[in-house]
């Protein structure tokens, strides 16, 4: 985390907001001057949108996209397969696009992506701009909004990273029944690297209240499954959109995946930090 990002996110909250309505406000001519220096005139999403997905600067949510595509792309080759292969493809917790506008451009000419969000205002900006994927707003709870539709792979990158361990297990049984039998699964989880992170300072979440809650934790290992709820006031609510009051931080320790995710994937491996050498992927497939 870089000491400005680290400075604002331990303001009182009156105050980042205030920083967030001056960054949205000067965004269309930063976003000028990007596209000036770069070239680049694909849509891009409005900085609210980006700021959601944890990339608020134009070619920090372009390059932070591209970095994850490739990131991807990483794990499916250690497990000796390429996105071309696939006919079918799921983003769970696709927001704008970020990611799966990158693999979209990657993908097979006959490969089908989907994604879904419970971010309305997010999926109806995709609709609008990408056409050649399918969106669908989904709710904080299943099912999915495909009914009947089977992927033979499913990806979310910081969607499990968030959930409390109730939705996490709904969500697991409900991502199982949309993988077709033998589909793979990559999805992103906050490991031991993350939570010390966490729970040392270094890196600080939403506010200095919760920074200060996942310092008393001691072990993930001792505790396998760890979740701390943001904090969310009047201010701050539209940072939110669709969440459930709990959504916040959580971390899986790997003894725990491998415990609990049996009953719907077979759990080929955990790589550590292979996303932004912060989060680990879990690679499972369909039981």
């Amino acid at each position: 985390m870089k000491p400005h990002e680290r400075m604002v996110r331990l303001l009182p909250l009156p105050a980042k907001q205030a920083v967030k309505a001056v960054r949205h406000g000067v965004d269309p001519a930063l976003v000028a001057v990007y596209r000036r220096r770069s070239g680049d005139t694909r849509p891009l999403p409005p900085s609210r949108l980006r700021a959601r997905a944890g990339s608020p600067g134009a070619s920090q949510f372009r390059d932070g996209g591209r970095q994850t595509a490739d990131e991807i792309e990483r794990v499916l080759a250690s497990s000796g397969r390429t996105l071309g292969e696939f006919e079918r493809v799921l983003d769970w917790g696709c927001g704008a696009g970020r990611v799966l506008t990158q693999l979209l451009e990657r993908g097979a000419p006959g490969t089908i992506f989907h994604g879904c969000d419970v971010d309305a205002e997010a999926v109806a900006w995709a609709l609008q701009h990408h056409p050649s994927a399918r969106f669908a707003v989904s709710g904080t709870l299943p099912p999915l909004p495909f009914e009947g539709v089977q992927f033979d792979l499913v990806y979310s990158i910081s969607i499990l990273t968030h959930l409390d361990e109730a939705q996490q297990l709904a969500w697991l049984a409900a991502l199982a029944r949309v993988t077709a039998p033998g589909g793979l699964t990559l999805l992103s989880v906050h490991g031991e690297h993350a939570f010390e992170q966490f729970r040392s300072g270094r890196v600080v979440s939403n506010t200095r209240q919760c920074a200060e809650r996942m310092a008393v934790h001691g072990s993930l290992a001792a505790e396998g499954f760890i979740h701390e709820p943001y904090v969310r006031t009047a201010g701050n609510a539209r940072d939110f959109p669709g969440v459930d009051p709990t959504f916040g931080l959580a971390f899986h320790s790997r003894e725990y995946i491998d415990r609990t995710w049996g009953e719907h994937f077979e759990v080929v491996e955990v790589v550590p930090r292979a996303i932004a050498g912060f989060q680990d992927v879990v690679v499972a497939r369909r039981r």
